[in-house]
């Protein structure tokens, strides 16, 4: 199992969880839009609450798709917009905040961008007023 963060201070939290792990955990210090992994590398790849925090999400998800396999999942967990238009306001009013103190953007659309990188998506929820979404998806294989 790999874990990748961009900032060394996480990594550094994760240490002692993966010293603890079942499995073999290395911790990867990388970009998600520059993974250092050949193409079709993983079975699995698993994104949670992290899409909102890059300012480049589309590349981000690009690079995902390379490093799967063919038939290999993408399991996401993100923010997202809220399904009714008062939950939708307050988000747009507090994004100006958000990026301030986390660089959390909330507003990312998985979905739109899973399904433009060429995955079909098998599964779909949204939790919390609709803020927040799950999706499972599957890199098609060569084959169909």
């Amino acid at each position: 199992m790999i874990g990748i963060d961009l900032c060394p201070v996480m990594l550094e939290r994760a240490r002692p969880r993966a010293a603890t792990s079942p499995a073999a955990v290395t911790l990867v210090e990388s970009s998600a839009t520059e993974l250092p992994y050949a193409d079709a590398r993983f079975d699995t790849v698993v994104c949670v609450l992290a899409l909102c925090c890059m300012p480049d999400d589309r590349a981000a998800v690009r690079e995902m798709h390379r490093a799967l396999r063919p038939g290999g999942r993408l399991l996401l967990l993100d923010h997202i917009p809220g399904s009714r238009f008062p939950v939708r306001v307050v988000q747009r009013l507090a994004v100006p905040a958000l990026r301030l103190l986390s660089s959390a953007y909330h507003l990312c659309r998985p979905l739109r961008l899973v399904e433009r990188a060429g995955f079909t998506v098998v599964r779909r929820e949204r939790y919390r007023l609709g803020m927040v979404e799950r999706l499972v998806a599957v890199k098609e294989s060569a084959h169909g």
